[in-house]
């Protein structure tokens, strides 16, 4: 499971990515209470839920990580 070596959330990537896009993103936490009033719901946490990937499943005995989190965006994104 190759992997950058820091975790990273969703909103990071949206946000490096429209920045290298040259795009204005904005974030609200507007329905974040009511989001919380619903956590218990299933499809509530499916949607908005933790899906992380274990660090351990990336240790290899060589170093395989040769770009950092924003580089790797950058070589993915350009054109």
């Amino acid at each position: 499971m190759p992997q950058n070596k820091e975790y990273v959330s969703s909103a990071s990537l949206v946000k490096e990515i429209s920045k290298l896009h040259d795009h204005k993103i904005w974030f609200t936490g507007l329905f974040n209470p009511l989001l919380r009033l619903f956590n218990k719901q299933v499809y509530v946490n499916k949607v908005f839920g933790n899906l992380t990937i274990d660090k351990a499943l990336s240790e290899y005995k060589d170093e395989y990580c040769k770009y950092s989190f924003v580089e790797s965006i950058r070589l993915t994104e350009e054109k």
